[in-house]
């Protein structure tokens, strides 16, 4: 049994891989940035780029992202939060993400906006700086 990449401790069978077989759609900000999580574990660029919209997909390169998703070794996912604006059309979702790149492990710590457009995209997200608690 495969267990999913995305932190949930469910098998990958019944967490993310229906969204990756375009058989579910996200129907939250903090389902679809798992799904988008595990994606990024399994280089399926075509459901990172499916789910995006707006700012996060304008310059987006496919090829260059398969690149360096296939160069690095993903090592865990943690939801801090996740909230929507006034807007019930806008949430957020704040995560710290590690990674191993040429034998140095990496942080991601962002808040990532999403907008449901029908379902959720990702659209855009902020950079937040690293503490020592999460290194």
């Amino acid at each position: 049994m495969f267990i999913c990449p995305c932190g949930s401790k469910k098998p990958y069978i019944q967490c993310c891989e229906p969204y990756h077989l375009g058989g579910k759609l996200s129907d939250t900000p903090e389902a679809l940035m798992r799904a988008r999580y595990s994606a990024y574990c399994q280089s399926n660029i075509t459901y990172i780029q499916n789910t995006m919209r707006g700012k996060a997909a304008v310059d987006f390169n496919a090829k260059k992202i398969k690149g360096w998703s296939l160069s690095v070794e993903w090592l865990g996912l943690k939801i801090i939060k996740s909230f929507f604006s006034d807007d019930p059309s806008v949430a957020y979702v704040e995560f710290v993400a590690r990674y191993r790149e040429r034998n140095k492990i990496k942080i991601i710590h962002e808040r990532s906006e999403f907008r449901c457009i029908g379902f959720w995209y990702y659209t855009d997200g902020v950079h937040l700086p690293t503490t020592e608690m999460e290194k």
